[in-house]
């Protein structure tokens, strides 16, 4: 072949393909461009964006067609009045007297609920007949008591300008048989020897409850009764809290009490004084004869404290008149003493 004779330049694939059956090519392999090969990892991420394109389209047309239903169904009330236009049903209300329903109701519902856990238990009759005497907080009258004061005997407290109120102040007062007192801790020394027997401890013991009841919640007192030996009320020598539970005890327990034995009140007065927390103020009261010696021991225990003592005589002492001046002496000198108040309550046979 002439080197200058042009060769034929090669034919396409196609045509390779087309040519005549009288001369079979050799198979060629078909080549494609390299990024034209699925890649299985770029695959699968079109694959999910896809189908999280299809899920956000199926949620929305989901969701329009709940809203859709929503709006569309309504819960209707017949005869009544939603507050938009259109008629609505008249309500009538029926009037009733309390007297009718208090008669519809059962007969325990009735019943007002008590105000205090107290006034669930059963109420001692006695302390029943002692309370409806005393349902007022004021002093003892003439015509209450069916008491006079001993004109001739006064009271301590007017040494100092007339006053009739002692102790510390603070947290309200107390008062018994008339005497009154300031603070919030008082101490009460109560006769309950023989001689006491009858009407004389029926008063006492409503004084007793009366003065009690009337002390304020934040309060504390101590009840002391004496004869031939201390007994305190409630048979721990501790300060009782002045709550409404603890006072109707002490009521409960008071009316409890009976007369007994002899007239010795320095037992009493020593428990008193032996509590750690001393009291603003006490109150003593008797109706007898006590040993010469007590005022000088009283004094004693008084001495760094100095706590007012209250001093109540309570009747006559005794039918002789030089016994009853001494007593007389010697409870005003207790109350002297301390900076209390003496007052003689004399009953009226």
């Amino acid at each position: 072949m002439d080197q200058n004779t042009p060769t034929n330049p090669p034919r396409p694939l196609a045509q390779q393909a087309s040519a005549p059956s009288g001369r079979v090519d050799e198979p060629t392999a078909l080549v494609l461009p390299e990024e034209e090969y699925p890649d299985p990892v770029g695959k699968f991420i079109r694959w999910t964006k896809r189908a999280a394109v299809a899920g956000a389209l199926l949620s929305l047309a989901i969701h329009l067609v709940v809203m859709l239903l929503a709006g569309w169904l309504t819960v209707r009330y017949p005869n009544a009045d939603a507050g938009g236009a259109g008629e609505a049903a008249e309500v009538e209300f029926a009037v009733m007297t309390e007297s009718e329903l208090a008669a519809m109701l059962p007969e325990d519902e009735n019943q007002s609920d008590p105000l205090v856990p107290e006034a669930e238990t059963a109420v001692d009759p006695a302390i029943t007949e002692l309370t409806e005497a005393t349902t007022t907080t004021e002093s003892l009258t003439e015509s209450s008591l069916e008491i006079e004061i001993d004109a001739g005997a006064g009271d301590i407290g007017d040494r100092e300008g007339g006053s009739l109120t002692t102790g510390t102040g603070g947290g309200g007062g107390a008062s018994f048989f008339g005497l009154e007192a300031q603070g919030s801790r008082f101490a009460y020394i109560v006769d309950r020897s023989s001689s006491m027997r009858g009407e004389k401890m029926d008063r006492t013991r409503a004084e007793l409850i009366r003065s009690v009841t009337g002390l304020m919640e934040n309060g504390e007192f101590l009840v002391v009764f004496y004869s031939d030996a201390p007994e305190v009320l409630g048979s721990r020598a501790v300060w009782r809290d002045a709550s409404e539970r603890s006072k109707a005890d002490a009521r409960r327990q008071i009316t409890r009490i009976e007369p007994m034995g002899g007239t010795k009140p320095m037992g009493a007065f020593e428990l008193v004084f032996g509590q750690r927390i001393r009291p603003d103020a006490i109150y003593f009261m008797t109706d007898g004869r006590f040993a010469d010696d007590i005022p000088a021991r009283v004094a004693d225990l008084n001495d760094s404290a100095r706590i007012p003592i209250h001093c109540i005589l309570f009747g006559e002492p005794s039918r002789n008149s030089v016994i009853a001046d001494e007593v007389r002496t010697m409870m005003r000198r207790i109350a002297g003493d301390s900076g209390g108040q003496f007052r003689h309550v004399e009953v009226i046979p």
